[in-house]
């Protein structure tokens, strides 16, 4: 049975080094301030204990599509307007150690799929960007119209890289 805890990854709520280890899974892409959330991880770590975050590089994002202007446009605004660190997992191995983990490593995996709907909702991406003003409506229903005929044309591909950073507390 595993306990759940709800809290501020900023300031959690445990004991100095109460943990052997510590992991964050999609996470540190949302967070605000990122560095203190990972200050937090290496003060509830044990001594020589292992922190872990995984994290999708929105930097990494290819998409098969058949209009690539478009597509890049929305990548973009993906990285740079959709989260507030949409870049920040292959940046994770210098905050590691400016945290002050030595041993740290990184290792990439990449994640494809075939299918829009399962892409982290990429169909909407351009609707979001229209409802920014930055994007123009026949835009959008071309755009959602070019991901739906490629995936009904089985030529839908999308693929992203999460990074694994570790690192050893001191």
């Amino acid at each position: 049975m595993s306990d759940f805890v709800r809290g501020y990854a900023h300031a959690l709520t445990f004991r100095d080094g109460a943990f052997d280890g510590c992991r964050a899974d999609r996470t540190f892409q949302h967070l605000v301030d990122p560095e203190r959330a990972l200050a937090e991880l290496v003060r509830v770590t044990r001594p020589r204990g292992r922190v872990v975050v995984v994290d999708p590089d929105q930097e990494t994002i290819v998409v098969d599509g058949p209009d690539p202007a478009a597509t890049l446009r929305v990548k973009q605004f993906r990285r740079d307007a959709g989260l507030r660190h949409g870049d920040l997992a292959h940046r994770l191995p210098r905050l590691f150690r400016a945290a002050g983990l030595v041993d740290v490593a990184i290792e990439g995996t990449t994640l494809v799929l075939t299918d829009p709907d399962d892409a982290f909702g990429f169909p909407t991406w351009a609707r979001a960007m229209h409802d920014r003003g930055l994007l123009d409506v026949h835009d959008v229903e071309r755009f959602e119209a070019d991901v739906r005929a490629s995936a009904v044309a089985g030529d839908f591909l999308y693929a992203v890289t999460f990074f694994i950073t570790s690192g050893r507390t001191p």
